[in-house]
């Protein structure tokens, strides 16, 4: 990662804690921007950072601004989703040949989380995680199946955050589960709720509460509040609501 690159990471917490404390401030008359105006400022900065000038798109400097990469892919997904002007095109494409190098050369993109991550920016550049890319025999890549129900190595190995982003990566269009899938959506609501700890939140690791995994967590089992949702994927609306 590059001197710039880090600087763009550190620039994007910045923002985020910034704007955090301010919602936090004593003030009541302090109003909070909208988000989508807080990601446009966020987007201006990253460029400045870059080097890239303002009417330019930051989605362009690839050597600054590689499509794959943690930062990048989260930055160009919230970039997207708060309406930022940018050439997402190209950062699609970019990402489809990051998939295939890594799919040719090493048949895998890494943790589950890698393909959760890809996954969501895919869907919020206007592609389909479904199809994307290509594998080393030329086949479109199911990024929903491979990171979450049929994830070929162990899901839960990296941690509760992989069962949680699998959670919400399914559901971000909500994508059905094969039956006979190595996971299922129930099963992986199951997960996250095994791994409460006794006095409420998650943690990554069991024993260890940490409030940015309890809030990933309260995001991905949110949909499923209320007697209907929960007892649609076959779960006891008392195991939620708790």
């Amino acid at each position: 990662m590059t001197l710039k690159t880090k600087s763009i990471l550190s620039l994007l917490l910045a923002f985020l804690l910034t704007f955090a404390g301010c919602s936090a401030a004593p003030h009541k008359e302090r109003v909070q921007p909208p988000m989508s105006e807080r990601i446009l400022q966020i987007a201006q900065g990253m460029k400045k950072l870059a080097g890239v000038e303002e009417d330019e798109c930051l989605l362009n400097a690839s050597d600054e601004f590689p499509a794959g990469s943690s930062v990048c892919d989260w930055a160009a997904l919230a970039c997207a989703v708060g309406g930022a002007e940018d050439n997402y095109t190209a950062y699609l494409h970019a990402l489809e040949a990051y998939v295939k190098n890594k799919l040719g050369e090493y048949s895998s993109l890494g943790r589950a989380t890698d393909y959760h991550r890809i996954a969501l920016t895919v869907l919020a550049l206007g592609g389909d995680p479904t199809a994307f890319s290509e594998d080393k025999n030329g086949e479109p890549v199911n990024l929903i199946e491979f990171g979450t129900y049929n994830y070929p190595g162990e899901l839960g190995a990296q941690g509760l955050n992989a069962f949680i982003f699998a959670l919400i990566t399914l559901d971000s269009e909500s994508y059905a589960v094969p039956d006979g899938s190595k996971y299922t959506r129930t099963g992986i609501i199951k997960e996250i709720l095994a791994a409460e700890e006794p006095g409420g939140g998650f943690g990554l690791d069991k024993g260890a509460f940490d409030i940015d995994i309890t809030a990933m967590a309260l995001q991905a089992l949110a949909p499923y509040c209320g007697s209907q949702n929960a007892l649609s994927v076959g779960i006891s609306p008392g195991e939620i609501s708790r």
